[in-house]
């Protein structure tokens, strides 16, 4: 069985600094636009289900490349791709002194948060029949959400903090709202 969500997370959209538009809510706002995914991910499947434009690459990174050379406008990409931006990957540290940023031209969407589909809830799972254990969890759960501890957690790790939906986790339904 699984606690209450303490948040979510998904796939967040990256764009060029200075791309237009500068705020989206929705991917049917940029629908004519082409879009970057990693080949084999739930985002690349469902641009393709949508029928988007889309392009599939090998990895985040190679999908970050394509955006910083302006070979396509915008990338979906799973939420740790604030971390790649800011820091890069292990491969890219080794071979370069990365010193602020290893995509600066790159950028979070400002106004998007993730969709149906393409975000989830993120909960603690613990054994069936466990309740003491789950009871606890939540306990330290609510406290973490209430002193904000969640989201400067999600900050220090450059992962963007999103709200738990209210869509269904598997055997339990969370209570709280998306909150765009």
């Amino acid at each position: 069985m699984f606690s209450t969500p303490y948040c979510s997370t998904g796939y967040v959209l990256v764009t060029r600094k200075g791309q237009k538009p500068a705020t989206v809510k929705k991917l049917e706002d940029i629908k004519t636009e082409t879009f970057g995914a990693e080949a084999g991910s739930i985002a690349a499947d469902l641009l393709k289900q949508k029928g988007d434009n889309r392009r599939v690459y090998r990895s985040q990174v190679a999908v970050l490349n394509a955006l910083q050379k302006g070979q396509i406008r915008y990338g979906i990409l799973w939420a740790n791709a604030l971390w790649l931006i800011e820091k890069g990957s292990p491969s890219i540290r080794r071979s370069a002194s990365v010193t602020e940023s290893a995509y600066p031209n790159l950028k979070l969407v400002e106004g998007y948060v993730p969709e149906s589909g393409f975000r989830w809830n993120v909960a603690i799972a613990v054994r069936k029949g466990d309740e003491d254990l789950r009871k606890a969890i939540e306990s330290v759960i609510k406290e973490k959400l209430t002193s904000n501890r969640i989201e400067k957690i999600c900050r220090k790790y450059h992962l963007p903090h999103y709200p738990p939906s209210d869509q269904e986790v598997v055997g339990r339904k969370s209570n709280a709202k998306i909150q765009n």
